[in-house]
């Protein structure tokens, strides 16, 4: 398992659970775990003098993406690696074989052949796999059946000391996989993959990759997914739950899976109250109704989870209005059970973060709003009193428990709580932009028009989740106008861009800022670069434009994109993105 739980050997000796650490590592050596290609052939080390090595991806060969499994001397070099190894570390038994962490196969001929053969690039990456197995046949090589190569082969089948990890990480978590419309393809695949492999180990996924703390009530589909996996040959299991304390009843996910693993047949339901009133004490009567509620919610709208999702997501039905009030009630009685008990009580306390957590996140989306941040009072907007307070005891809380991450990626509660400062601090007062008409050409990126082009206008910054409160733009320049429905005296125009490298935005090489008094004859006020320095750090800036005297009614901004990655980008050469927001005029 996956969780911060294994990290006390007590707690894993009592609950017979492994880590990664315990199977794959020696000491300090981090062991090959997952995603290795580039660990046994680094591109830096061999990309200019051997290029062949590496994908053809649209005919050209590139250092991102996987290896070519199909030349030679890939598979000596990654044979004597794996060896070299073993004879360092030759208390190890498991070492992985397996593609890197996307989708960039290999289109060169001969691989593209292979792959029709084989009705999937999976038969390729076996006929790979078994060669370097068949070298260390006193060991476990593990592979993955994932993404691209998830479908199982036609004609290769994995050697006895192969074992294939099989990932679900395209799955809805609200249903059981085996009743799932929505996974019939996972189910006839890992039923095939059980035709031809009596070793699979299952990698499942029991979290939000993008939030920690979001609701996510999936204890309905932990005992049937167990038990379908079992009969369908898996006899090894990485369940990762990334569990801390204090993070979504991670203590209890934690519990449940532990118990479940060793006995798929087990009540989940008893070992649930068993965990709770032990846990909770006199609270768990009133957290047991919000978990029941939370799973019935879930049934009742067959809405689907997401290991990516936001709460934003679900805010009209699993957390509507009228439930989150419902969830909360609940919470002040359970914190009543156990006020003069602070163990508990901080417990109870905790518990309760992803219900503050998500009326957090929906009201950024919508500051004006009924769920909102702000209450509209004889024209003025003000801050409601409730909402200040639920993110100052949010935050507390967080630093109470020692959370130091709300996602995969390691959001810190400190950056989090200053982004929803910035967010919060809407540009109303002064700002003659505010709800001004916005059009973009060319329009930006459908998965990412947030609330439609008004966005740019309506006074809410955005914050570091780039699908709230953005617009998106990829491989593109763009053009922003805005139509202030007057002339009008001003002097200062900004408009903010984000960058985060890691998932492809970039800020805009320069923006180019133009006024105009009747929409035809524009006048320039300058142009302003970006730091070329600045490259993987998450960065949100400010471009401003100054000038004493400006007397405008329409406004341009001409932001020039990087088009492409650049050269220092691990992808370089793929679409790099501009995402834009709030455009303030004062």
């Amino acid at each position: 398992m996956h969780c911060e739980f294994t990290k006390d050997s007590l707690y894993s000796y009592f609950r017979k659970i492994a880590s990664i650490e315990d199977i794959w590592n020696d000491g300090q050596y981090h062991g090959y775990y997952v995603h290795t290609f580039s660990r046994s052939i680094p591109p830096d080390k061999y990309f200019t003098s051997h290029p062949e090595y590496f994908a053809l991806i649209n005919g050209k060969r590139v250092p991102y993406g996987q290896l070519c499994l199909t030349n030679a001397d890939v598979l000596e070099i990654v044979k004597k690696d794996i060896g070299d190894q073993i004879s360092k570390h030759p208390g190890l038994q498991y070492w992985s074989v397996s593609q890197n962490d996307n989708y960039y196969h290999c289109e060169c001929d001969e691989c593209r052949a292979i792959n029709e053969e084989e009705g999937s690039p999976s038969g390729l990456m076996l006929r790979f796999v078994n060669e370097v197995a068949k070298e260390f046949p006193d060991r476990t090589i593990t592979t993955l059946a994932y993404q691209y190569t998830r479908k199982p082969p036609l004609k290769t089948k994995p050697m006895k000391n192969v074992m294939v990890t099989l990932c679900t990480i395209e799955l809805n978590r609200s249903k059981p996989i085996e009743s799932d419309p929505a996974s019939a393809d996972f189910v006839k695949e890992i039923q095939d993959w059980a035709k031809i492999s009596g070793n699979i180990k299952i990698w499942d996924y029991e979290t939000q990759f993008t939030n920690s703390f979001g609701p996510f009530p999936l204890y309905n589909t932990l005992k049937p997914n167990i038990q379908f996996f079992t009969k369908n040959n898996v006899n090894a299991h990485f369940q990762q739950c990334n569990g801390k304390h204090s993070e979504n009843l991670s203590e209890l996910k934690c519990y449940v899976l532990s118990k479940l693993l060793w006995n798929p047949k087990a009540n989940d339901n008893s070992i649930i109250n068993e965990f709770l009133f032990g846990f909770y004490g006199d609270a768990a009567p009133y957290i047991r109704i919000y978990f029941d509620k939370l799973h019935l919610e879930t049934r009742k709208s067959g809405i689907s989870l997401d290991i990516y999702g936001t709460p934003v997501w679900l805010a009209d039905n699993i957390l509507s209005d009228s439930n989150m009030a419902m969830y909360n009630e609940y919470f002040d009685k359970a914190e009543k059970a156990v006020s003069e008990e602070m163990k508990l009580y901080n417990r109870v306390r905790a518990a309760r973060l992803p219900l503050m957590f998500s009326a957090i996140e929906i009201a950024k989306t919508d500051l004006f709003g009924k769920r909102g941040w702000y209450i509209e009072n004889e024209g003025k907007f003000l801050k409601k009193p409730e909402m200040n307070k639920m993110l100052e005891n949010f935050y507390s809380i967080c630093k109470h428990d020692s959370i130091t991450s709300l996602n995969e990626k390691g959001l810190s509660p400190e950056f989090y709580y200053q982004n929803t400062l910035r967010n919060i601090d809407v540009q109303i007062e002064g700002n003659i932009a505010f709800r001004k008409k916005v059009t973009c050409t060319p329009p930006p990126d459908p998965r990412y028009t947030g609330m439609g082009d008004q966005i740019l206008t309506n006074g809410v910054r955005g914050s570091e989740d780039y699908k709230i409160n953005w617009l998106g733009w990829e491989g593109m320049d763009c053009e922003i106008g805005i139509d202030l429905d007057s002339i009008r005296s001003f002097k200062q125009i900004s408009i903010s861009t984000l960058h985060m490298p890691d998932v492809w935005i970039l800020h805009p090489v320069s923006v180019k800022c133009l006024v105009s008094e009747d929409g035809y004859l524009y006048t320039e006020l300058a142009e302003i670069k970006s730091d070329p320095e600045l490259k993987y750090q998450t960065d949100i800036r400010n471009f401003t434009f100054s000038d004493t005297k400006i007397k405008a009614r329409y406004i341009k901004f001409q932001l020039r994109s990087n088009i492409q990655l650049p050269q220092w980008h691990a992808y370089k050469g793929n679409k790099a993105w501009i995402f834009l927001d709030e455009i303030l005029v004062r």
